[in-house]
């Protein structure tokens, strides 16, 4: 891990643990799902109003919004996603995006489904998640 990605993770454990108090099962799951991050500039879109979401991610660094674009042709800005956001968080079956999150800084993401998934089978041992 770069040393631009460990502040980034440094600060998103912080944010996360200013949320609710992390313990070091949650801190160690949190830095192994995040070797594998993606890169996007500013501009991506990571997730595209009316696709189908194909699972959650979480937002490492940078920033993000989201947006729905309006039969006008506007855009309406709703939301600022912030590191420890999750995109395409959705319980409903084959859900649909409401809306697009698109990066306004350089972001990283990492896919987010082995942490729930993690944090629904043996939610004992992550009282902090």
């Amino acid at each position: 891990m770069s040393a631009g990605r460990a502040i980034s993770l440094e600060r998103l454990i912080d944010r996360l643990d200013g949320l609710a108090t992390l313990g070091p099962k949650d801190r160690s799951l949190i830095t192994s799902i995040l070797r594998d991050g993606s890169s996007h500039p500013p501009g991506s879109v990571l997730l595209q109003q009316g696709q189908a979401v194909t699972g959650p991610r979480l937002l490492v660094a940078g920033w993000a919004w989201r947006m729905r674009s309006l039969p006008n042709g506007q855009r309406q800005v709703f939301a600022l996603v912030l590191p420890g956001d999750f995109i395409g968080l959705c319980w409903r079956p084959r859900p649909r995006a409401l809306s697009s999150t698109v990066a306004i800084t350089p972001v990283t993401t990492c896919d987010a489904g082995a942490l729930l998934s993690e944090v629904r089978d043996a939610g004992e041992d992550h009282q902090g998640l």
